[in-house]
């Protein structure tokens, strides 16, 4: 999946993830055998994509994901809850 987001100074990136939904806890099968414990929804981001210029001008797509997060631009725990909470809201 891609979402363009606005970081805090102003960048557009866009951002390559993988999203699992939620699953409910099943306490009992339908035939009574015990069920499964259920799991929260997951995000694993793979890449955060901005649009530079090179110095010849010409633009280019650039994975930004470890630079953002080895200047603390961004917090990757964050960046993934906020993907999550995206995805919450749109299914409510």
């Amino acid at each position: 999946m891609e979402l363009t987001i606005e970081l805090d100074n102003g960048w557009h990136v866009v951002v390559d993830y993988e999203y699992t939904a939620p699953e409910p806890a099943i306490y009992y099968t339908s035939n009574g055998d015990p069920g499964h414990p259920g799991s929260a929804a997951d995000v694993k981001i793979y890449s955060v994509w901005a649009t530079l210029t090179e110095r010849n001008g010409k633009l280019v797509q650039v994975d930004v994901l470890n630079f953002l997060v080895d200047t603390d631009l961004i917090d990757i725990d964050t960046l993934e809850q906020e993907l999550i909470d995206k995805h919450e809201i749109n299914y409510e």
